[in-house]
């Protein structure tokens, strides 16, 4: 099955949150405790004691096709990482991931896809040629796209680590075929050591 766009085809166009996720309202949506709260970008990254290193207000990194950004407000860091893909042609935006790190420990997710999907038939999420995830539902769409909040397990994230790409496969609302996204993992095991150091 060949994806409708690849990591590497955007050649450049593969572009992750910089400045935007500290100043601008995102287009995610977080799913916490199964409830979905719409939010802007400060209230959407994960919350953690104490300062970003050398007393910094914001940190922004990029680690390969993903990027760390936080910002210190209210006697917390707030960070999250993040990869957003967008045509070469139109620069509309195809696919953004988030993913921050809850006060457990646990890697809390949300995928934006485009418009046009079968929204009840969910995705499906595989590493490479791994087996594929369970089943994964959207919850509501926004003027930016179609989001479905997820949860990483621990044997998800270790083959996130070591893979090449996380495969993401819909189905097209006309037709009902397969139409498969790939999510770039190139950067993705340190960018998320990055976010757990923060984290502390």
């Amino acid at each position: 099955m060949k994806s409708g766009w690849e990591p590497g085809d955007s050649s450049g166009d593969i572009r992750v949150w910089g400045d935007s996720i500290l100043k601008q309202t995102s287009v995610i949506a977080a799913a916490l405790t199964g409830t979905l709260i719409a939010f802007s970008a400060p209230a959407s990254a994960q919350t953690a004691a104490g300062n970003l290193p050398g007393g910094a207000t914001s940190l922004q990194e990029t680690h390969g096709d993903w990027q760390v950004a936080c910002f210190q407000r209210d006697g917390g860091k707030h960070c999250q990482m993040a990869q957003r893909q967008a045509s070469p042609k139109t620069k509309q935006q195809l696919l953004e991931m988030d993913l921050r790190i809850d006060d457990k420990g646990t890697v809390l997710g949300v995928l934006v896809l485009p418009f046009g999907l079968a929204l009840d038939a969910g995705i499906v999420m595989n590493v490479d040629a791994g087996a594929p995830a369970p089943n994964q539902g959207f919850v509501t769409c926004l003027p930016s796209g179609c989001l479905v909040p997820f949860t990483l397990d621990a044997d998800t994230t270790t083959a996130m680590r070591r893979g090449a790409k996380l495969n993401i496969t819909a189905t097209a609302y006309q037709n009902k075929k397969p139409v498969a996204m790939a999510v770039s993992l190139k950067g993705f095991s340190a960018a998320l050591d990055r976010l757990l150091a923060l984290a502390k």
